[in-house]
């Protein structure tokens, strides 16, 4: 007896069996799905273009209620319309993100949410939903009121010291981030308990020294303390450190103080240690310089094969000659010693590999910019980028040296070089230019590309913004460029015409 069939000649227990395969496997990718949103940890719902709830995940649920298939506005806001301001109707309107922060009762009371919206399009571009992801802020913004309301009570505090000593010396003992109080000429005044726990010595020791002596051990006060410009425009600010032994980040927030009649008298100081911080942001960083070494390794790998073919060559020619017992010392000697050469060229390019994929967290010296430049030039050189192109190298007579991570700069050289070899097709003339102005170093990096639209100008250095996603841009490079440069005190601009290249300038202080 023949077995049925169906009208693709497939019969029915195959067919039956494919479906089972496909109806498993999609809900073993729903499951997935399930997962990555229940561990991203946020809110998210998604509203159609009438602003009817369609999905709500857990989180979101237990931040506002569940309400599947409302309107979002009266669910959440208890209106009868759309809000104003509403991030998923702008970006219905435009098609961007948009974020905005928003409070919401809830029974254990108010709390603080920061939205983010983003559109929903089908495989056309067309916008069928708004994607919201909502983000609990309410502990950040009371650490903010928190930290205000500390410093408003210590500035009154300070005014009234003479007349309750006590109270205000408990206080302030309470408090369990380092804080010391310095007069106009940098002496420190004041310090709890915890500024002298953190800085080893008994609060006798520490009165009337300077700051820079004890948090810096120098003689000098930092080169970009913030204590300098509280006299002038009587704004707080703060300013990242690394403590004497190397080992810490520290935040110290500068806040003014002034006297009963008005004068300028002093800073308060709050120190606080965000070396997690660094540490998670510097795993960031390295995953993108491994991206970058990535795109690095294939045409790396060609060069690295050249020299093995030649030592591969080499051996065999020196091997069959032992074999046919044909000794000589000459011919010997040259292909050793061409052997020698290319292991070196080999070992050359590996060991300027790992320049860039080397952790270099909290490791901050003096750093040679013209050294790190050349070294830079190098690596992009073993990739045969520079073949067609005229590298002008117009390095200052003075020495170009910062104080910081010598890896961190060079993935910032790293990527505005790649960045400028891209814009030409790897032809042209780029052209590094280095010396100081107004008391900092400047570095420009020139190309004679196409040149920057001058729409994007002002979006470049956006994170995740790029124009070769085709080509595997994640849009972060430019981003973590000026983080790193922030972090090292420093800025960086870029100017551009259609047509006539682009041109990024780095500033940093001296070491």
């Amino acid at each position: 007896m023949k077995s049925r069939q169906n009208v693709n000649g497939k019969t029915p227990e195959v067919t039956e069996s494919a479906l089972r395969e496909a109806l498993r496997k999609a809900e073993e990718e729903k499951i997935k799905s399930d997962a990555i949103i229940a561990a991203i940890g946020d809110g998210i719902s998604i509203q159609d273009t009438d602003y009817r709830i369609l999905y709500q995940n857990e989180v979101h649920k237990k931040l506002v209620g569940a309400h599947p298939g409302e309107y979002c506005y009266e669910a959440y806001e208890r209106r009868g319309s759309v809000c104003e301001g509403c991030p998923v109707a702008l970006s219905y309107l435009d098609g961007r993100v948009h974020t905005v922060e928003r409070t919401a009762p809830t029974e254990q009371g108010m709390i603080y949410v920061e939205i983010t919206s983003s559109p929903l399009r089908d495989s056309t571009g067309n916008i069928i939903a708004g994607i919201e992801v909502a983000r609990d802020i309410t502990a950040r913004k009371n650490m903010e009121k928190d930290r205000n309301d500390l410093v408003r009570d210590l500035q009154g505090l300070i005014a009234t010291v003479g007349q309750s000593q006590k109270e205000w010396r408990d206080t302030f003992d309470s408090i369990q981030d380092p804080i010391y109080i310095t007069d106009a000429e940098y002496r420190i005044v004041k310090a709890n308990k915890a500024f002298s726990v953190f800085s080893g010595m008994d609060f006798p020791e520490i009165l009337g020294r300077k700051c820079h002596e004890v948090l810096h051990n120098d003689t000098v006060p930092y080169h970009r303390c913030p204590h300098q410009s509280l006299q002038e425009t009587g704004e707080p600010a703060d300013i990242e450190i690394t403590s004497p032994d190397g080992k810490l980040s520290l935040i110290v927030s500068h806040f003014p103080y002034y006297g009963l009649e008005g004068e300028f008298s002093g800073s308060i100081c709050i120190v606080r240690d965000v070396t997690v911080d660094r540490e998670k942001e510097m795993r960031f960083i390295m995953s993108e310089r491994l991206a970058s070494l990535g795109q690095m390794a294939a045409s790396i790998a060609h060069e690295i094969n050249n020299p093995l073919a030649a030592i591969l060559g080499c051996a065999e020619g020196l091997m069959n000659r032992v074999k046919q017992d044909r000794y000589d010392p000459e011919l010997f000697k040259k292909y050793l010693n061409i052997v020698m050469e290319e292991v070196d060229r080999c070992k050359k390019i590996t060991t300027g590999m790992l320049f860039f994929v080397r952790k270099s967290v909290a490791e901050k010296k003096t750093c040679d910019l013209h050294a790190i430049l050349n070294q830079t030039l190098e690596i992009i050189a073993l990739q045969g980028r520079l073949n067609q192109v005229e590298v002008r190298k117009q390095y200052g007579a003075e020495a170009c040296s910062a104080f910081g991570s010598e890896g961190e700069l060079r993935q910032v050289f790293l990527s505005l070089l790649t960045n400028a070899l891209d814009a030409m097709n790897d032809k042209g003339v780029l052209t590094i230019r280095t010396g100081k102005e107004g008391g900092v170093l400047t570095i420009t990096i020139s190309d004679s590309g196409a040149g920057i639209p001058k729409e994007n100008l002002n979006r470049i250095f956006e994170p995740f913004f790029t124009t070769k996603s085709d080509q595997g841009g994640t849009g972060l490079g430019l981003s973590i460029t000026r983080k790193i440069l922030t972090n090292h005190g420093g800025d960086i601009t870029v100017s551009s015409e259609q047509g006539n290249g682009a041109t990024f300038t780095i500033t940093l202080p001296p070491a």
